[in-house]
């Protein structure tokens, strides 16, 4: 699915709810932005890929067993590190 990135956090939520995309997906859409993008932004000062991955699939497996925690199971949040 073309341009993750631009769509609404809920919708993309929604999104992964429903099927029609994986957590893993997600994750693979942001690190390929990242990989893109960063080199000329530097907005991204630590790129954690292999945690990404692994909570991304845990995710997947749980709404694949029906365990769904919330509108933002599966979404990956990027967070500001200390100043």
């Amino acid at each position: 699915m073309e341009h993750l990135h631009y769509r609404p956090i809920t919708e993309v939520g929604v999104l992964i709810r429903s099927g029609e995309i994986s957590s893993r997906d997600l994750v693979d859409s942001a690190l390929g932005r990242i990989a893109d993008l960063d080199g000329t932004l530097g907005a991204v000062s630590d790129v954690l890929a292999e945690s990404a991955i692994a909570e991304a699939q845990v995710a997947d497996c749980e709404l694949a067993a029906g365990r769904w925690r919330g509108p933002l199971h599966g979404v990956p949040i990027g967070r500001q590190g200390p100043d």
